[in-house]
């Protein structure tokens, strides 16, 4: 007889309440309903030394939402919902997605999948045609940047967005956007050109707006290509204000990230589409599956002149 979804669903939380409870106390399962399951337990290992180097305090999930899907032999649950982690230095909110795999034998319950999602990475954005006119830069144009503003702006609207911007359904390069305005980077360009990677500037309608202002992919050419933006190895080289942007494995969308907050060994990072604050960019790195690349990325003062 096959359990009915509600059975299956508070199995499924018992699975997450059990590796919440192994990664927040730096413990082994405990003995229980789980205990031999090779997926938990590959992912509680895989995490628990990220949990010690972050000084995990505490880490609560509180489910929002359920979906109950039916496979040959296996139910899959996803649990989606606001999780709240407190650090020796500081506290992050975000939604997070799990998704468990359960096997569902009588009295036997066995997790044969244990994944979570930190992150949203479906941006939308079109390829801008480039059977067009090049867009040249008549004059060199800079700016003052000032990561702090940036970041200070990233703070105060992850979690409840600008009402002087509209949003889009998937949000993360949009709200990116307006990070650098507030830090200080200067628009250019003009709706002839919004496709193409070389503008970028916020318009009264989406129509009259750039490509590049709400496409991950297409700020990411814009950047390295256009600005004197730099590309670091890694995140400790990054600034409060700075970008992080995820080139996706094929499948997946290009997502940007915005550091709010720099700690010794961690960045911060804070986001849209799932409202994010202050995630631990190395539990990020840890443990999205999505990921080809993350790009590093310090924000320059300055467009290149005269670009084809």
């Amino acid at each position: 007889m096959r359990p009915d979804a509600k059975n299956v669903d508070r199995l499924a939380m018992i699975a997450v309440e059990e590796a919440l409870h192994a990664l927040r106390n730096a413990v082994p399962l405990r003995e229980g309903m789980f205990a031999k399951s090779d997926a938990l337990l590959e992912w509680i290992e895989r995490n628990l030394s990220l949990s010690n180097r972050a000084k995990l305090r505490s880490i609560e999930f509180k489910p929002t939402r359920r979906r109950i899907r039916l496979g040959r032999d296996n139910f899959l649950v996803e649990l989606s919902g606001i999780q709240r982690e407190s650090y020796e230095a500081y506290e992050t909110v975000g939604e997070v997605t799990y998704a468990v795999e359960l096997h569902i034998d009588g009295t036997n319950v066995r997790v044969v999948s244990f994944e979570v999602h930190f992150i949203n990475t479906t941006p939308e954005g079109e390829i801008g045609d480039s059977s067009e006119r090049p867009f040249r830069l008549p004059f060199d144009v800079s700016w003052t940047w000032d990561g702090d503003k940036a970041a200070k702006y990233s703070a105060d609207y992850a979690m409840s967005p600008n009402s002087a911007y509209r949003t889009y359904d998937v949000d993360c390069t949009n709200f990116a956007s307006q990070c650098l305005t507030a830090g200080g980077k200067t628009e250019i360009g003009s709706v002839i050109d919004r496709k193409k990677d070389e503008v970028w500037f916020y318009g009264s309608f989406e129509i009259t707006t750039s490509y590049t202002w709400a496409a991950a992919q297409n700020l990411f050419q814009h950047l390295t290509n256009y600005t004197d933006t730099t590309t670091e190895a890694d995140h400790l080289s990054l600034r409060p204000g700075d970008l992080i942007i995820m080139e996706p494995k094929p499948g997946h969308e290009w997502h940007a990230m915005i550091v709010t907050e720099r700690t010794d060994d961690d960045a911060l990072m804070s986001y849209h589409t799932n409202n994010t604050l202050r995630r631990s960019f190395i539990q990020i790195l840890n443990n999205s599956i999505a990921a080809k690349q993350f790009w590093y990325l310090r924000i320059g003062t300055s467009y290149k002149a005269n670009v084809v």
